[in-house]
């Protein structure tokens, strides 16, 4: 369940909608195709537009203007040439702007009394309390801020279970060990405004906003099964932001201030060009485009920045405090991944000897094959940046209950 579904008034039935990803630099846009009752939202549309640099700092709107421009020239190549108006949005929040862990309460009960919805309610008031808290110290304690205004954006049941066994519903059924885990997410409640001045400029309706962390991990447990045990690493432009799954659910979050742009602003300052030029050269170089000696200038602007952001990981795991070991699968996604240096920095560093991982550690990027709940007409979507925007189709498809 995503709570802010149907929050901006009852929204018009439609066969499509669409998921935006703003990010630093670009604004991600896809337009999907989704019959209710289905399980699978077929991606129709891709749209991507560039950001004047500055105009959104890791996500957070800056220009709004700006941010507006972008955002319509994406939402309209998405569009392309469907029949119908598209007006239905889900955005997606992740790197500072988005908070989350999962909560596990155990209750023991009377035996034979029956679990009530107002039980299970309770319950969750419980869970809300203790995450908003929660998140509320993390906050503090990263920056400093302790008066930040959050909202609760996601929260979903990773199980539940009743005298150890695993239900898909408690109630009405009866049990003296109740167990139930929920994870929950937040969102700066300044950000959640200015998303809603965007999509009423925009003439949208937001059916949610939702945790890209939380719709990928809940995509990739459609082909990876419940029993999900893994470290996603979403490197995105100006944050990277790491997610532990246990059993399927995402047990913390955090993030570490580095991403793509970092290295776009090395390659700038080492080749003395321009922000936009590196952007472009370090696009050529990700691709394997530039001449041999051109690619070896790059990589070598690249050293410095990869070291940073390699020890700023190694510190991100440092921090998961309440995590005895890590699962050794690592999935990398999020359009810093595009850069080679990144998979081939982690898969080659010794920088997990001291992270107590079970086993030694396998990396790999994410694909839309890891997405099953998601089908890709337009054969353009499979690529690194846009696997996160994909994911948002299972928040719709939540909504519409149909998962």
């Amino acid at each position: 369940m995503t709570l802010l579904s149907g929050f901006f008034g009852e929204q018009k039935k439609s066969s499509s909608f669409l998921a935006c990803d703003i990010g630093s630099e670009t604004v991600k846009c896809l337009a999907f195709s989704f019959s209710n009752g289905a399980s699978v939202a077929e991606i129709v549309g891709v749209g991507r537009a560039k950001l004047m640099h500055g105009s959104a700092r890791a996500g957070s709107i800056i220009d709004l203007d700006e941010v507006e421009d972008a955002v319509r020239n994406a939402m309209l190549q998405a569009v392309g040439e469907l029949d119908e108006k598209v007006t239905s949005v889900v955005f997606g929040v992740s790197g500072d702007l988005s908070f989350g862990m999962t909560t596990t309460i155990r209750a023991t009960r009377p035996t034979d009394s029956v679990i009530s919805q107002q039980e299970v309610n309770d319950i969750f008031g419980k869970v809300y309390d203790a995450s908003y808290d929660q998140v509320q110290n993390e906050i503090a304690e990263v920056t400093g801020m302790s008066d930040l205004e959050i909202e609760r954006i996601t929260s979903s049941v990773v199980y539940t279970k009743i005298n150890g066994k695993y239900v898909k519903d408690p109630v009405g059924q009866t049990g003296q060990k109740l167990e139930l885990a929920l994870f929950t997410a937040y969102c700066p409640t300044y950000h959640i405004k200015a998303l809603q001045t965007l999509a009423k400029k925009l003439r949208l309706n937001i059916v949610a906003i939702g945790s890209q962390m939380y719709a990928l991990v809940k995509s990739l447990k459609y082909s990876k099964g419940d029993a999900l045990d893994c470290v996603v690493l979403d490197v995105g432009g100006e944050y990277t932001q790491a997610g532990v799954v246990f059993g399927g659910g995402i047990l913390t979050m955090r993030t570490l201030p580095i991403g793509g742009s970092h290295a776009t602003e090395a390659i700038s300052k080492n080749l003395g060009i321009t922000y936009l030029d590196a952007e472009d050269k370090k696009a050529q170089y990700s691709f394997d485009k530039l001449p041999e000696e051109e690619s070896l200038r790059v990589q070598g602007s690249l050293h410095d920045v990869m070291d940073v952001w390699l020890s700023g990981v190694e510190e991100l795991f440092g921090d998961f405090t309440g995590v005895k070991t890590f699962a050794p699968k690592i999935y990398l996604v999020g359009g810093g991944v595009i850069l080679p240096d990144v998979l081939n920095c982690v898969k080659n560093e010794p920088w997990t000897k001291g992270i107590p991982f079970k086993s030694p550690p396998e990396f790999s990027k994410l694909s839309l094959e890891n997405l099953p709940k998601v089908m890709d007409a337009t054969g353009r979507a499979d690529v690194c940046d846009l696997l996160l925007p994909a994911s948002l189709s299972i928040i719709y498809m939540e909504t519409k209950g149909c998962l």
